[in-house]
């Protein structure tokens, strides 16, 4: 008895089984094709339907492109390929695809449905005022990656990716999304890990030449310049997400020009740009002197794919073990805060998964936060500054005077070679709380003891540098004078003030490049104010009265210590007030 297919199929697909029914409806169309039924176009549409269930969008499309073919007015047909576009994320066609359906069928409901529920995601997107369909207006790289996605089964039904220019695009929503709702899922097969690039050939031949490379970032550049460098004859499983990546980085200091970086001159990040730049070089002479395979790249090309991987990265935890990814279309989220979305990696899906935290509207950019950094790193990184910045840094130069009489002894307290000119310090707008200002404070106590004060550090076997506690009123307004002459000596390095450069930031004529800098620069010279004003509140402070300073701890609690210098009125300037006061008291016949 000959065994019907096509009720094979159709009870497979309703029992959820798209394996098997798109299996049996093969078999069904393969026996049709040999006969010539002239109903097979059903078949072709319900192996579409099988397809688009397993969220295999393209070979959808094609069943469903096949079945209007043999029977152009079958609206069943026109309703699958209108589907099959709506999970490739091209919309427009698809509203296209279910219009020229119901021409023929004006009066299926399915039809009917899907046609309005297009108009409603254009109505929803047209209130926000941001573009419909954005996937529509993507050029045919775009489209590729799209399908590719899609084809190694990719899930994001809702969102796509929007070109703003040639280097700079993301990621918005193509419908209401709610609060908790899956936005996409890329499979492990889609997903580039440093365990891939060691794999590969390149990998294998930089693992076996025993060079030390100094960033397993290296790793990843070096298989993306492999794939990315095989002949149109034999294009790299990569190739479509290849494609889209960004072709130059005119964003990122490392590419700026001479002009460009005179911007940033006095700031920090000078140092960092420089450091990039000498790291990458050393790590590309050290690869193309001992790997081989390696020659074949220039610089530039080493550059480029180490920009690709840093712009990029993700840190996620796979089979157990902590590796660096590239995520295709995961990468393409811009940063904003607070976030909006969290992301991880499914061990039991073995699928990289965001999710939206709040509800985003229709049309809205979807975006995710690169985490709470200094702009220093932003820009350095990724190639862009923040206008408000809690985070800001600045490098505080504390001197050395060479002419105290205490030199030789604190210098073999902190070791000779770390107390002949000057040390640094990368502090935040913040006193209150944080490693980095103990450690600052700590040396300026340190650099301001009389010799009489150094005597306690003797006394310690093992004295805690980087915790150095109060000494007394004396050391801690010495302290405050030379962190305040140190932070005057840093803006002193800057060619304009904070308030020309806030003047300067309300030009349009501005490069976004400039701009950057410009944001850069600022939010250091902020930072600095912050402790120049910082210092110049609490010297006055030090001087108070045991009861006037009880008054300002008083208004110190009524705002819960919320103010910008509350913690160090609490726990330095009372305590030391109190100290001093007791040994008057002591004194006194």
């Amino acid at each position: 008895m000959t065994r019907d297919w096509k009720v094979v199929g159709d009870d497979a697909l309703k029992a959820g089984d798209n394996i098997a029914a798109e299996q049996a409806y093969t078999n069904a169309i393969a026996t049709a094709e040999a006969n010539a039924d002239l109903n097979r176009y059903q078949l072709y549409a319900a192996r579409s339907a099988a397809h688009h269930n397993a969220k295999n969008f393209s070979k959808s499309l094609e069943d469903a492109e096949r079945a209007i073919f043999l029977k152009p007015s079958f609206g069943i047909g026109h309703l699958r390929v209108g589907h099959a576009l709506e999970g490739l994320q091209r919309l427009e066609k698809a509203y296209e695809s279910y219009k020229t359906g119901l021409v023929h069928d004006p009066t299926n409901k399915y039809l009917i449905q899907a046609r309005d529920a297009i108009v409603k995601q254009r109505d929803r997107a047209m209130k926000h005022q941001q573009p419909f369909l954005e996937g529509g207006e993507l050029t045919a790289n775009y489209q590729i990656f799209l399908e590719w996605l899609q084809e190694g089964n990719a899930y994001f039904p809702k969102i796509t990716l929007r070109e703003y220019t040639n280097e700079h695009r993301g990621v918005h929503a193509l419908s209401d999304i709610i609060a908790d709702e899956l936005l996409t899922s890329i499979p492990r097969s889609l997903i580039i890990t440093t365990e891939i690039a060691i794999q590969s050939a390149i990998g294998k031949s930089i693992i076996r030449s025993g060079v030390e490379i100094r960033s397993r970032h290296s790793l990843l550049a070096a298989f993306l310049l492999q794939e990315r460098a095989r002949p149109l004859s034999d294009p790299s499983f990569w190739a479509p997400y290849l494609n889209v990546l960004p072709e130059k980085f005119e964003n990122i200091p490392l590419n700026f020009s001479r002009e460009e970086l005179a911007y940033l001159k006095g700031s920090m990040v000078i140092d960092k740009i420089d450091s990039r730049v000498e790291t990458l070089k050393s790590e590309y002479q050290r690869l193309i002197e001992n790997v081989p395979e390696f020659k074949q790249f220039t610089y530039d090309d080493f550059a480029w794919a180490r920009s690709i991987v840093i712009t990029r990265i993700f840190g996620i935890c796979v089979d157990g073990r902590k590796t660096e990814a590239l995520v295709p279309f995961a990468d393409f989220l811009n940063h904003r805060r607070p976030r909006e979305t969290v992301w991880v990696y499914e061990p039991l899906t073995s699928a990289f998964t965001i999710t939206a935290i709040g509800c985003i509207n229709a049309g809205a950019q979807i975006s995710d936060s690169y985490g709470r950094k200094c702009n220093s790193r932003f820009f350095t990184n990724y190639g862009f500054s923040l206008a408000e910045n809690d985070d800001n840094e600045a490098l505080i130069r504390i001197p050395v005077n060479q002419e105290d009489p205490a030199l030789d002894r604190k210098a073999i307290l902190l070791g000779d070679e770390e107390f002949e000119f000057e040390r640094s310090f990368s502090v935040p707008a913040n006193v209150n709380c944080g490693a980095a200002f103990d450690e600052m404070m700590s040396y300026l106590r340190l650099s301001s003891a009389s010799n009489s004060e150094l005597d306690t550090f003797y006394g310690l076997s093992v004295p805690n540098l980087k915790r150095v506690l109060p000494m007394n009123h004396r050391n801690e307004t010495a302290s405050l004078q030379l962190l305040k002459m140190a932070c005057k000596r840093s803006l002193s390095l800057f060619d304009t003030t904070i308030e020309e450069d806030d003047e300067l930031l309300t030009s349009p004529s501005l490069t976004s490049n400039i701009r950057n800098c410009i944001l850069m620069r600022l939010g250091e010279k902020r930072v600095l104010s912050y402790f120049i004003t910082f210092v110049d509140d609490m010297i006055p402070l030090l001087s108070f009265s045991q009861s006037d300073i009880e008054w300002v701890l008083r208004s110190c609690i009524k705002r819960n210590f919320c103010g910008a210098f509350d913690v160090y009125v609490k726990s330095v300037v009372e305590p030391l007030i109190r100290v001093r006061q007791n040994n008057r008291s002591v004194a006194l016949p």
